[in-house]
């Protein structure tokens, strides 16, 4: 029996002897820290193996020179051992000597398609799915986030990159000079710096509805040039990266690594000899469709899908993406498209920009079917900021829709398979909480409130996409020794 007015707990049990006593109406007392760290104690110490893992090269990074914001914090040590001996931490582990940057990895053994012998490609058994991985709140720090500091901090030192900007368009068509702050759009250098960005894609998207044949590849090499020109002009803050190496010592040295895309397959007219002159020019990403199906792959926007899926010049090109060492987008591919490829691609690929269908019904989003097939072939799918992918209400769509999108992956595949596309400049108004590039650091500090853990954190602000970048780049280089 309850006292009057009790309405928590009963903490201690009544007696015949003596009244029990009352207390005041509370929630259930909560677990103490000191309890929650050897919890979490127990849980890093219970997996105490060792593996070893390759460090990407950085040769250009100075190794003692302190790395600052706008740049990233911390020093990697000179003795840096190489290969590094990793100790895992439960599920994941995190690189020591690069964690300055933000470097974290997933150790292979606890991947359920590990690499294949060289010569072999494993298919996906989209019948069976269901990845090896229970994820847990493993991922959860014990002491949520009691500072804004912490997440600055935190935000400051993670290599945060962002897979998807339109903003070099504007930069083309005049619109805005990205050199300066400006009032007007998503994103310009300065904006960036404010927002804690080490690494920037920029998407250069060939609209088919006003460029004639002919004018695609053109325009393709203005924008490649437009970024290069951007790049030189500022080059205390912005350098180009064409590989994982490039990006580690451009953010080593403070500044901006831009990474340059081309959003749409359409733009190869079927000549595939173009991936080569475009991985020349910067060019290091490829988005296979657009909103409308071309020559390599039907697109989730289309209604007319020729191929029901991949056509065999695709399979073609996604080879030779692989060989060349060039990332494979398939944001913006139908469902059968994005299995084929997954199917056909000797490396991990990307979603750079999209959403999750299980929370808003779009075409452009993803199944929790793909999500998982994204995540057994080491791939990463970037979360998309545009309203109307987050919300069928896209008026009432904000940050708490992005994080939550986040939230969703990481409960369902864990938090190697997730990171940041905004899709910055695409789409016109802006989103509640992530009005622009400089509002980045906020999810940094949503996540923390969370209770993500620091290491986890990392992984999703720029370090898997890092990650499969350098193992796209291992692909490329296994394809040219064999």
């Amino acid at each position: 029996h309850l006292g009057a007015g009790h309405s928590g707990p009963d903490w201690r049990a009544p007696t015949p002897t003596r009244p029990r006593r009352q207390r005041p109406a509370v929630n259930p007392r909560p677990t103490p820290h000191h309890l929650l760290r050897r919890r979490a104690d127990r849980r890093r110490n219970d997996s105490p193996a060792v593996c070893t893992l390759t460090a990407p090269a950085c040769p250009a990074i100075p190794p003692t020179t302190p790395l600052t914001a706008p740049g990233v914090g911390g020093s990697i040590p000179p003795d840096s051992p190489n290969p590094l001996k990793i100790r895992r931490l439960g599920r994941f582990c995190r690189i020591p000597d690069l964690c300055s940057i933000g470097y974290t990895t997933r150790l292979s053994e606890y991947n359920p398609t590990a690499p294949c012998p060289a010569g072999q490609r494993q298919l996906l058994d989209r019948q069976n799915l269901s990845l090896d991985i229970q994820p847990r709140r493993h991922i959860l720090a014990p002491i949520v986030n009691d500072s804004p500091a912490r997440a600055i901090e935190l935000h400051r030192s993670a290599l945060v990159a962002d897979l998807h900007c339109d903003s070099i368009l504007a930069h083309l068509k005049g619109e805005r000079e990205l050199d300066r702050r400006s009032a007007t759009g998503h994103l310009d250098l300065p904006r960036l710096a404010d927002g804690g960005v080490k690494l920037q894609v920029f998407a250069i998207w060939p609209d088919p509805k006003t460029l004639r044949p002919g004018e695609l590849d053109p325009f393709v090499q203005r924008g490649a040039e437009a970024v290069k020109e951007l790049c030189a002009r500022n080059a205390d803050r912005l350098a180009l990266a064409m590989s994982p190496a490039d990006a580690f010592a451009i953010a080593g040295s403070g500044r901006i690594a831009a990474v340059i895309a081309v959003e749409g397959g359409h733009a190869l007219e079927g000549r595939l000899e173009r991936l080569q002159q475009w991985n020349t020019a910067g060019v290091s990403l490829l988005t296979i469709t657009w909103c409308n199906s071309n020559e390599l792959a039907d697109s989730s926007g289309d209604e007319n899908k020729p191929h029901n899926g991949l056509s065999p010049l695709g399979r073609d090109a996604i080879r030779e993406l692989n060989r060349l060492g060039m990332i494979v987008d398939v944001s913006h591919c139908s469902d059968a498209a994005f299995f084929q490829i997954l199917e056909t691609s000797a490396a991990p690929v990307i979603a750079s920009h999209s959403g999750i269908r299980a929370r808003r019904d779009h075409n452009r989003n993803l199944t929790d079917d793909q999500l998982k097939a994204l995540a057994a072939s080491r791939g990463v799918m970037g979360m998309v900021f545009l309203p109307c992918f987050l919300n069928a209400d896209e008026n009432k769509a904000s940050i708490t829709d992005v994080i939550a999108g986040i939230d969703h992956v990481v409960q369902l595949v864990g938090p190697d398979f997730v990171g940041i596309g905004s899709d910055f400049d695409g789409f016109a108004g802006s989103l509640a909480g992530l009005e622009d590039v400089s509002k980045l650091p906020t999810i940094t500090d949503r996540l923390l409130h969370l209770g993500y853990s620091e290491t986890a954190i990392r992984c999703i602000l720029g370090a898997n996409f890092l990650r499969v970048w350098q193992e796209v780049t291992q692909a490329a280089g296994r394809s040219r020794d064999s």
